[in-house]
């Protein structure tokens, strides 16, 4: 039986503030198959993870289905499995203001 492990303390965290232009993708540290997204501002943040050499723009949702505009609602704390493929990049956007994301890269839930 396998155990349900906490996301680590020591994760590496980096802030991304969103705005309403796609931030510059950022390279993720190659640790851990999990990404924790919390989004500390009052718009809601589309995001757009994919491993290298995948081009990263995050997009705002259109009238299509998109894998580029995954949303973050105001005050949410999510994680993601992203598998253990390395070289991940992130790149986020809002349709109005600005939000602080904070990324997170690690292991658990």
């Amino acid at each position: 039986m396998s155990k349900i492990r906490a996301f680590s303390v020591n994760a590496p965290t980096l802030l991304i503030t969103a705005g309403t232009t796609a931030s510059t993708p950022v390279a993720l540290p190659n640790v851990g198959a999990s990404v924790r997204l919390c989004n500390t501002g009052a718009n809601i943040v589309y995001v757009h993870l994919a491993p290298a050499p995948v081009p990263v723009v995050a997009t705002l949702p259109g009238a299509s289905f998109s894998n580029t505009c995954l949303p973050v609602l105001p005050g949410e704390d999510a994680i993601f499995f992203k598998g253990n493929a390395t070289d991940w990049n992130i790149s986020a956007i809002t349709s109005t203001g600005t939000s602080g994301l904070l990324v997170s890269v690690g292991e658990g839930i």
